[in-house]
């Protein structure tokens, strides 16, 4: 059984945060083509790829990003010259970030060097809006800004957390980011269970 079987019935409100140009949103979706599927991405640049891509799969594209507020706020972009899979983040790059990049790919980290605004919604807020009770999965890839999610769901409980996480590397390569610690805490306090991780994925499910 993977992460997602573990409801035990077909979900019907799939969110996926961070969805870079959708194509596992598209993937999601294929699976489950009875769920509703919505993609929030922040970065200007990958939300424009992702428009261009889930035409026609059913996904429901949201320019924003995901915390816990709905004032808007700055987000560090890609590059657009990079080009890559790198990711932006609501949280600033720090600087061994920006060497680490540099010393990997040969760009500074794929960031511009100040940010952008882009608009900020809380999930709770967004849920009430759309008409949603209940969300079944939430897959997130925020470059160490899930704590920032988490606080913005209120009282929803998704029944499956799936966190795209780094240990070594995101939660310290973001300024403002919870430690790994403090954010297996925040997760236990709300209830759920660790079912397993591998230093790049975490899947959490509220018994």
């Amino acid at each position: 059984m993977d992460a997602f079987d573990a409801l035990g019935a077909p979900p019907k409100v799939i969110v996926e945060v961070g969805a870079f140009d959708g194509d596992e949103a598209i993937s999601l979706k294929q699976r489950y083509p009875g769920a509703r599927v919505i993609a929030f991405e922040a970065c200007p640049l990958n939300y424009d790829r992702m428009i261009t891509l889930i035409q026609g799969s059913g996904v429901e594209p949201v320019w924003s990003a995901v915390c816990d507020h709905n004032n808007g706020l700055d987000f560090w972009p890609n590059k657009p010259e990079d080009n890559a899979r790198v990711s932006g983040s609501i949280l600033p790059p720090t600087a061994s970030l920006k060497t680490e990049r540099l010393n990997q790919v040969g760009i500074a980290a794929g960031f511009t060097d100040t940010p952008v605004k882009v608009p900020s919604v809380r999930l709770d807020d967004f849920c009430k809006g759309a008409g949603i009770g209940a969300i079944d999965i939430v897959q997130m890839d925020v470059q160490g800004a899930e704590a920032f999610v988490l606080r913005g769901l209120g009282s929803l409980r998704p029944r499956v957390l799936f966190l795209e996480v780094n240990e070594t590397a995101d939660f310290g390569h973001y300024s403002g980011g919870a430690p790994m610690k403090e954010l297996r805490q925040l997760l236990t306090d709300m209830g759920y269970e660790l079912r397993w991780d591998n230093n790049a994925d975490a899947f959490y499910f509220l018994p």
